[in-house]
């Protein structure tokens, strides 16, 4: 089963839900199940009910595809847990930013260069550690349905025939289009050229020459 992940924070990560779409045509796989998780990303694994269910539901064999590694954690020992856990699972783990596919005979080094990517990550972004953080989208009635909310924006239909089709308020219904920007990720072309960026290199060598 090919399974793809994306967490939200905030309304700026939304767009990248349509490189994830991208990067799957690209490797010629088919979604069978997606799974939007709205958290903060300083939350703990611990607190993250959804994520853990969804790890414990994985099998053998499956495909996890993934934005970029920082979606599943921004913490290196969580991290770390997390890959021991797919490994053990014999789950792959596809990695859109780099076109990388990732396993449990995966080189070392391309692990140890992913964490790396954390780390300096880390070091750029600062966390609001009080309170709801600036952008956050709470869930949504109309979560359940999205797809079918962006399929009908592809076809070129207005809101208000939206709202008509689903039996919804066309209000509520443009204010959440608006809020999750579907109409970007509907409007964007699947198929054009992606462009990949190169796994960054260590910079121990040059450190600590």
């Amino acid at each position: 089963m090919n399974i793809s992940y994306f967490r939200s924070s905030n309304k700026s990560e939304l767009l990248d839900e349509a490189n994830l779409i991208n990067c799957t045509k690209a490797n010629s796989l088919k979604i069978d199940k997606q799974m939007v998780e709205y958290s903060d990303l300083n939350k703990s694994l611990e607190n993250r009910d959804e994520f853990r269910q969804m790890m414990h539901s994985l099998d053998k064999d499956d495909i996890l595809v993934i934005t970029d590694i920082t979606q599943l954690s921004i913490r290196i020992g969580e991290l770390v847990k997390i890959l021991d856990c797919l490994f053990s699972k014999e789950v792959k783990i596809l990695v859109c930013k780099y076109n990388l596919f990732v396993e449990s005979n995966t080189p070392s080094f391309e692990i140890f260069r992913l964490l790396n990517q954390i780390r300096e990550e880390n070091n750029k972004l600062s966390f609001n550690k009080f309170g709801r953080p600036k952008g956050r989208i709470s869930k949504s009635k109309f979560d359940d349905k999205k797809d079918e909310i962006i399929k009908f924006l592809k076809e070129k239909r207005s809101v208000s025939e939206i709202a008509r089709i689903l039996a919804v308020s066309r209000t509520s219904l443009k204010d959440y289009i608006n809020a999750r920007q579907l109409k970007e990720i509907a409007l964007q072309n699947i198929n054009k050229e992606i462009v990949y960026e190169k796994l960054p290199k260590n910079k121990c060598i040059k450190e600590y020459k």
